[in-house]
């Protein structure tokens, strides 16, 4: 195994925090406009 730097660890980790985060924001606004839609 290679030793991963912690600089490379933190951004790797930020990253993938950020991408989840992303991909969570996109499902919650998904869910709001197919709640909403029978509503209008």
């Amino acid at each position: 195994m290679k030793i991963i730097p912690i600089e490379m660890f933190i951004v790797f980790s930020v990253e993938k925090y950020r991408k989840l985060h992303y991909i969570n924001t996109l499902r919650h606004q998904e869910e709001i406009a197919f709640f909403r839609r029978p509503l209008i």
